[in-house]
């Protein structure tokens, strides 16, 4: 039995090229091991990602994993976890406490979980920093696209 390979893939929730994502996720394969994953029976590919409503993580979840027959992990955020040692607590509208900083924290538990990491973010975006260091903490390959 082959080895799974758990990538993690986060990215802006305002990147829509879903071309420029699949041409990276495929050429990651070729670059990293040399295969050719465009056949489509990918099983032992697991793609780590946010399930976000919109741009990467979406593309990720409802293109990539299907068109190329990989398995998928989502890691949700969890706002409710307001008792986290690094959540930020504010309080919604309808004066519900959530934890801010649930998204970072889930970038977080993404990359724990990757065995490398495909970030898909702009220069300029605060996260991005944060993101790589994250991967240096956990000893994660990383790849920063855009």
């Amino acid at each position: 039995m082959k080895r799974i390979i758990n990538i993690g893939i986060i990215g802006s929730y305002n990147f829509f090229n879903k071309d420029f994502v699949e041409s990276e996720f495929l050429n990651f394969f070729k670059e990293k091991f040399s295969i050719d994953i465009s056949g489509g029976n990918n099983k032992d590919i697991k793609i780590i990602t946010g399930g976000g409503g919109e741009g990467v993580e979406w593309i990720a979840e409802h293109i990539l994993m299907p068109k190329f027959n990989t398995d998928i992990e989502v890691v949700y955020p969890e706002w409710d976890s307001v008792y986290h040692p690094e959540a930020i607590v504010k309080i919604n509208k309808i004066g519900k406490e959530y934890n801010y900083n649930a998204p970072l924290l889930q970038m977080e538990m993404i990359i724990a979980l990757s065995d490398y990491v495909l970030l898909f973010f702009y220069d300029r975006d605060k996260k991005l920093p944060i993101l790589i260091d994250k991967c240096k903490d956990f000893n994660v390959l990383y790849k920063k696209l855009i």
